[in-house]
């Protein structure tokens, strides 16, 4: 069980977006579920003091998981309800 840095996206339109939040990183132990990862990072989201409502957060991946920062020199590009890994 080794720290691993996840993906973690929020509600996708019609939804509303809190405080401009639509794609959060986490550090969180790499055998961890999907489901886990949510939870978890719900919880970091609200102890910052973002009142974000249940379920905001819909998927999670690892970032270093196939397609996401897999290569050298890819990234994240988070705006307006858009991901793009590139």
């Amino acid at each position: 069980m080794a720290a691993a840095i996840w993906i973690v996206r929020a509600n996708k339109p019609p939804h509303t977006l809190v405080d401009g939040i639509d794609v959060v990183f986490i550090n969180n132990d790499d055998l961890d579920n999907e489901a886990t990862t949510i939870a978890d990072a719900q919880a970091a989201v609200l102890a910052a003091g973002h009142a974000i409502p249940a379920n905001y957060f819909t998927s999670a991946a690892l970032a270093l998981g196939v397609g996401n920062l897999d290569t050298d020199g890819d990234c994240v590009i988070a705006k307006d309800r858009q991901e793009v890994i590139a």
